[in-house]
């Protein structure tokens, strides 16, 4: 999981040879640059943060990706401009006043040590889930 700490993420991928799955969600430019550094060859880095200004990578790491044969995909999240946009003042009046809930969409919630489980329930669709929140 990208994102809980640079030491960590650094530490980990490194005894691994890099992360299979890389997730950046934060939009920033330094994040997507080291997503692209701690990917395993032929790694998946899943491109979720809109960026708010352009992103650009220097000729060493934009070969890496090549040469790595690394996977890029985009994720559409519901991002409105102007931000946070009429979406989400919708959303966050209707739960303020009670209209919706969000009591059922968290349906599992784990630790670190319980944290094959969580990848478990995602592989083998083994029980139904809405989502699934990670606790390290």
């Amino acid at each position: 999981f990208f994102g809980l700490s640079p030491s960590l993420n650094f530490t980990v991928t490194d005894k691994l040879g890099g992360a299979n799955i890389v997730f950046e969600s934060s939009g920033s430019t330094p994040a997507k640059q080291s997503a692209v550094r701690v990917a395993r060859s032929r790694g998946t880095i899943l491109l979720v943060g809109t960026s708010p200004r352009d992103v650009s990578f220097e000729a060493s790491l934009f070969e890496r990706i090549s040469r790595k044969e690394l996977c890029l995909l985009g994720s559409w999240m519901n991002y409105s401009a102007p931000w946070p946009g009429k979406e989400w003042e919708t959303a966050v009046w209707l739960l303020d006043k009670g209209h919706i809930t969000d009591k059922n969409i968290v349906t599992h919630e784990f630790g670190l040590k319980d944290s094959q489980k969580a990848v478990d329930i995602l592989n083998t669709n083994s029980e139904p889930y809405i989502k699934i929140v990670y606790h390290p």
